[in-house]
């Protein structure tokens, strides 16, 4: 099955929020069972609850659109995309230190940059990413 990357919040799926946790887990699991009280564990953490409550944010704000499109204003729905992006670029933040790890997945664990096709062209330059994974 062929994994579309993700370029737009509009592209950000559970799937790609699920493959970045699924990615992440067992290299703070390692870091906290061996080193426990250690500030390394203590990081890995912060690192896991951050990480974990931008994922749990997402799916909320996927479901969200998902279950009233009919309902939602545009401002709305471009509120919800904002979100989805800054979460997802949060988690994508988290994972770029293990980039070069044998599993991560360069292109779809990177930071987008706008909300959708459209916004890009009516907006170019907005919602740049500084760092790239």
């Amino acid at each position: 099955m062929s994994v579309i990357q993700p370029r737009y919040a509009t592209d950000i799926t559970v799937a790609d929020v699920n493959a970045a946790i699924l990615f992440l887990h067992p290299w703070l699991e390692s870091e906290l069972d061996t080193r426990n009280g250690t500030p390394g564990a203590r990081f890995a953490d912060a690192l896991d609850v951050l990480v974990h409550d931008a994922a749990t944010r997402i799916r909320l704000q996927l479901d969200h659109v998902a279950s009233r499109p009919d309902v939602l204003s545009e401002a709305d729905r471009l509120n919800h995309l904002t979100a989805v992006r800054d979460d997802w670029n949060l988690i994508a933040a988290a994972l770029r230190p293990w980039r070069h790890v044998p599993g991560f997945d360069r292109a779809r664990f990177r930071p987008v940059r706008h909300l959708s096709a459209a916004h890009e062209v009516e907006d170019p330059g907005r919602g740049a990413v500084n760092r790239t994974a």
